[in-house]
């Protein structure tokens, strides 16, 4: 599980390519050589010099463990965008970071990491909640507490629930092939979460108590239409039954307990440091 492929998303992003795409290559196991990065820029055509930092950023940071690709043309948005980097990608495991967002040091090494270790529990992962501010600040960082699949098709992540932070999280390249892509690239604005719905399908989305990557506010981020957003999501998502209510009420009260009380709930799904193994374990 040491070939990686991350993906990102863009147009028009020349102010902040550079330092997401520094955060990709600077990651200590890119820089040792311990993981393959197959890096995939979908860019809609943009006006502007994302393409050429991009390229330069690329070639100037060059190692036999780097490949990259350059898609440049119009598309009819991010999940189209997406959708052409998705057809490309060798990796084991996949990700997209968008332009201004901004992983970890140690984000690519501790998931090829707890992907290799845990070959027959994991294919989905996410870290911790991470929100930055426009200077690359930390100002939030929460664990989630547990994400069941059931209500994950019901939308519960999102509007009863926290979103399942998408720039934390990491899935094996096979689930690619239950992917609808011709539906996923016709999305605007909820594309992510008919990802996360596709997923759940198959596989469970397991949590590990590490900083992956985070959210960075930025001048000229995407605002959400809510009522379009809202119109998408009518499409896909499953109506809650009653059990997933009395499910979601009840796991209501752990998302704002202790990190140690979520740990001690959550010992199915959520991989947490275990000193004396120097590893993450559930």
């Amino acid at each position: 599980m040491n070939r990686i492929s991350i993906l990102t998303p863009c147009f028009n992003s020349e102010k902040y390519i550079e330092e997401t795409l520094l955060s990709i290559l600077n990651n200590y196991a890119v820089l040792n050589k311990s993981v393959h990065l197959e890096y995939i820029l979908c860019d809609g055509g943009s006006s502007d010099d994302t393409v050429a930092i991009a390229e330069r950023t690329l070639k100037n940071n060059m190692a036999s463990n780097i490949t990259f690709t350059i898609i440049s043309e119009k598309d009819e948005g991010m999940y189209d965008a997406l959708s052409k980097g998705l057809l490309k990608v060798s990796g084991d495991v996949c990700a997209y970071l968008n332009a201004a967002d901004l992983y970890s040091p140690f984000s690519l090494g501790t998931v090829s990491k707890a992907f290799a270790e845990n070959k027959e529990k994991i294919r989905w992962l996410t870290g911790r909640a991470v929100i930055y501010s426009s200077d690359k600040v930390q100002v939030f960082n929460r664990l989630p507490y547990k994400y069941r699949s059931n209500l994950i098709q019901c939308g519960m992540y999102g509007s009863y629930f926290p979103h399942i932070q998408q720039e934390s999280t990491f899935w094996v390249s096979e689930l690619i092939d239950h992917l609808d892509l011709s539906r996923f690239r016709k999305f605007k604005l909820a594309g992510d979460l008919f990802l996360w719905s596709e997923f759940s399908k198959h596989t469970q989305l397991n949590i590990i108590n590490t900083w992956l990557g985070g959210y960075r506010h930025h001048e000229g981020a995407l605002s959400t239409d809510i009522h379009s957003y809202e119109k998408e999501v009518s499409s896909f998502i499953l109506s809650p039954t009653e059990k997933d209510y009395m499910q979601a009420e009840n796991d209501k009260r752990f998302w704002d307990m202790s990190d140690d009380l979520k740990v001690r709930w959550n010992s199915d799904s959520l991989f947490y440091y275990d000193r004396a193994r120097d590893s993450f374990i559930t």
